[in-house]
């Protein structure tokens, strides 16, 4: 007969087996793994061949099981405008993806809003 945490070990690993896409906050220290701007998808910073280095300010987090490799913020963000997730990063700069006025303004990917600072401290691309 299985034991409690024999069975709860095969159950948790079926979970992360079968969403292995989601997203789990536990996977960085604070604050979730960064989204690839041109895929809208986590980064992908392990050991496979197709995986590539983290940008400035990210540090990639391999999962001992190898189960997940993510590029995770290397401080905790001062302040997160977004009510739901983290603001988008461009996958170039390892920045916030800019969305507001002027030049270097670009539009948010369809699955995001622009949150406007009103004081213009940030413009910010943020899940819907």
């Amino acid at each position: 007969m299985l034991s409690f945490s024999a069975i709860l070990s095969v159950a948790v690993s079926l979970f992360i087996t079968v969403n292995a896409g989601k997203t789990y906050s536990s996977q960085c220290p604070f604050g979730n793994p960064l989204i690839d701007s041109r895929t809208l998808s986590q980064w992908f910073c392990g050991r496979r061949p197709s995986s590539k280095p983290c940008p400035p300010n990210f540090v990639c987090n391999i999962d001992p099981a190898d189960r997940f490799a993510v590029c995770c913020a290397t401080q905790a963000p001062s302040v997160n405008p977004c009510s739901k997730g983290d603001p988008l990063v461009d996958a170039g700069t390892g920045e916030a993806w800019y969305c507001g006025l002027g030049p270097s303004s670009q539009p948010c990917p369809k699955t995001y809003s622009c949150k406007v600072d009103p004081a213009d401290r940030f413009a910010v691309c943020c899940l819907i």
